[in-house]
């Protein structure tokens, strides 16, 4: 799409459903899928038991180096006492990404969601010999967990100290299976990290509009879905679920018709 033509807003799978049902507009694929990770049955081992041998070795074999690390642990927490401590955290995971906020912005960000998020945030602190060394934040919302923010120091993101993975998964199963949630979602990045722990794609929708009318034809709409799936695929790499590829080609084509 070119961005100097069209507006390009994404929505969930849901709502293009209801745009193709009586808008008019088409809906276009998105080539940054979330990825959700369900919950199946009543706890960690009901999850286990729906992965494959090797991905639920890797999931143990994670968790038992987190456990082995010296001083680390995982603590639940409200986020309005933890605004000081977890900022910094936050600005160098976002600094990381080439973001330019400030700390005194990103402070003041994690103050208004204290206040205003209430009892719909989840809260896990990592901590080092006491000191906060990362954490992860989520969300509530149509009984399902959506993850929000997730920082670590860089000395600590390593395999043998797979803090990160402990927090975006373990640390999220465990909240789903405590308040009786379908699952988590984990975002549009990094695909295969999280296709291989038993995530699935769910796909986001553009609508391309342009003074109120199509901004893309049907063949553009074709040439542009077969862009955006092979960007998805290359980011899913071994992990590709092609049969779903190709019924979100096939869907993204009907709606072009």
């Amino acid at each position: 799409m070119n961005p100097n033509h069209a507006t390009n807003t994404p929505f969930n799978d849901s709502t293009q459903d209801l745009l193709a049902a009586g808008t008019g507009v088409t809906p276009v694929l998105s080539a940054a899928p979330e990825c959700f990770l369900p919950a199946p049955g009543n706890d960690i081992d009901d999850y286990l038991a729906s992965v494959g041998t090797r991905r639920r070795a890797d999931f143990l074999l994670e968790h038992r180096r987190v456990r082995k690390a010296a001083g680390i642990r995982f603590r639940p927490a409200r986020l309005a006492d933890e605004v000081t401590a977890l900022a910094p955290l936050q600005l160098h995971a976002l600094a990381r990404h080439g973001s330019p906020r400030t700390l005194d912005d990103v402070a003041a960000e994690l103050h208004a969601l204290a206040r205003h998020a209430g009892g719909r945030k989840k809260l896990i602190v990592a901590e080092e010999d006491g000191r906060p060394v990362g954490f992860g934040l989520w969300y509530v919302w149509g009984n399902r967990l959506w993850a929000r923010n997730m920082a670590l120091v860089d000395r600590l993101r390593t395999t043998a100290t797979p803090i990160l993975f402990h927090l975006m998964f373990r640390c999220s199963l465990e909240i789903c299976y405590a308040d009786g949630l379908d699952g988590v979602h984990l975002g549009l990045t990094s695909l295969a990290t999280k296709l291989r722990r038993g995530a699935r794609l769910e796909p986001l929708w553009h609508v391309s509009v342009r003074d109120g009318q199509e901004a893309m034809s049907a063949d553009e709409v074709r040439r542009y879905t077969d862009g955006a799936l092979a960007l998805i695929a290359a980011d899913c790499r071994q992990y590709a679920p092609t049969e779903q590829l190709a019924a979100l080609r096939s869907k993204a084509l009907a709606y072009a018709r």
